[in-house]
């Protein structure tokens, strides 16, 4: 087991010292790491984005329909997050979908020039 660990970790690559701390038993080499964890990412951040704007979409319809509900918490529930006002949530929403939108494209641009690259050293 330490000798898995030993053979995958390079000090360059940290994305690929994660995954073989996180995934030990998984014999893949730096190539398919860094696909299987830059598929992650891409996920991640468009599923950001898709409900920090469903949050936003929200409190824009609040805001119009239900001008008076803007103060009030979003939920009833007293948890941390849910307890949060709507037009601060609205807020919250827009800078999520905003910063998970830029990185979403950044990564996909760059899976897409990589993908071009080793195209054209085959």
């Amino acid at each position: 087991m330490l000798g898995d660990h030993a053979v995958c970790a390079a000090p360059d690559e940290k994305a690929i010292m994660l995954s073989c701390v996180l995934f030990p038993d998984m014999k893949l080499d730096p190539e398919a790491r860094r696909a299987f964890f830059s598929t992650a990412f891409l996920a991640l951040a468009l599923t950001a984005f898709i409900f920090g704007l469903l949050v936003w979409g929200y409190s824009v319809v609040i805001q119009v329909t239900h001008p008076d509900w803007m103060a009030t918490p979003l939920t009833h529930i007293g948890v941390f997050p849910l307890n949060l006002r709507v037009d601060l949530m609205g807020i919250a929403g827009f800078f999520v979908s905003v910063l998970s939108f830029f990185f979403w494209r950044l990564m996909a641009g760059l899976i897409k020039q990589e993908g071009e690259q080793s195209r054209k050293r085959l």
